[in-house]
């Protein structure tokens, strides 16, 4: 046990993941119900941890309607104070996406309506 103290101290992923698996003890952060086979719910911008989740609480989350509010705001790795890098299961470790707004002047709509906007502005 001390090992896996000092290896959480250090930030190991998985001695991290532990920890918050141990927190859970195998219930939803959400319903509660009880299941071996939780998902790693994941923030689809930072795509770090939020916690664990039941399969049915999973694929509800991103149809939320208020339920799932309160987990966001608050959701278990803050209680923790933990960070955890979600792992995809095909691609590996996965990394935040940029937080760049994206440009739409590239899209050819975009390019229509500026021009469509030029000729109204000269009234050609």
């Amino acid at each position: 046990m001390p090992d896996l103290q000092r290896r959480f101290e250090a930030g190991d992923e998985r001695a991290v993941y532990m920890a918050l698996a141990a927190w859970h003890d195998d219930r939803c952060a959400v319903c509660g119900f009880r299941d071996a086979h939780m998902v790693r719910d994941h923030d689809h911008d930072t795509y770090y941890v939020r916690g664990l989740l039941c399969r049915s609480c999973n694929g509800l989350e991103p149809h939320d309607n208020g339920l799932f509010e309160k987990y966001r705001s608050r959701p278990p790795v803050q209680i923790l104070g933990i960070r955890l890098r979600y792992i995809d299961q095909r691609h590996g470790w996965t990394e935040p996406r940029p937080m760049i707004q994206r440009r739409l002047d590239n899209h050819p709509a975009y390019a229509l309506a500026a021009k469509l906007g030029e000729r109204l502005q000269t009234g050609e």
